[in-house]
């Protein structure tokens, strides 16, 4: 539970409802709750649909082997993981210090802003 009381403070289970039935043994809510969570994978993997036999390199289309498909990127998504860099690191395998690339960054946001303004 969220609170912001004493972390001491444990939420107990009173009663529960079991087939129609109240329980409010402890002991009884207890093994309730554990064969509930015990059997919920099996109960889950039984809903799914039959296997047909197929492997996973069969279902699939073919890939193209020369082009490569990434999800478009909005310029306020660059600036926003950029201006999170800890400018104080040392630079990546690609030799660029995140120092230059946040202030690069800087400098594209005001030309931007007199390309607007």
């Amino acid at each position: 539970m969220c609170s912001f009381t004493s972390k001491n403070i444990k939420p107990q289970i009173a009663k529960l409802c079991n087939n129609n039935r109240i329980v409010t043994d402890r002991k009884e809510i207890c093994n309730f709750i554990n064969e509930y969570f015990r059997t919920l994978g099996r109960h889950l993997a039984d809903s799914l649909p039959p296997h047909t036999g197929q492997l996973f390199t069969e279902y699939p289309p073919p890939s193209t082997k020369t082009s490569m498909f990434c999800n478009p990127t909005a310029s306020y998504e660059v600036f926003r993981i950029i201006n999170a860099l800890n400018i104080n690191k040392s630079p990546g395998p690609d030799n660029l210090s995140p120092k230059i690339m946040y202030y690069y960054n800087g400098a594209q946001r005001y030309e931007q802003f007199l390309q607007v303004g």
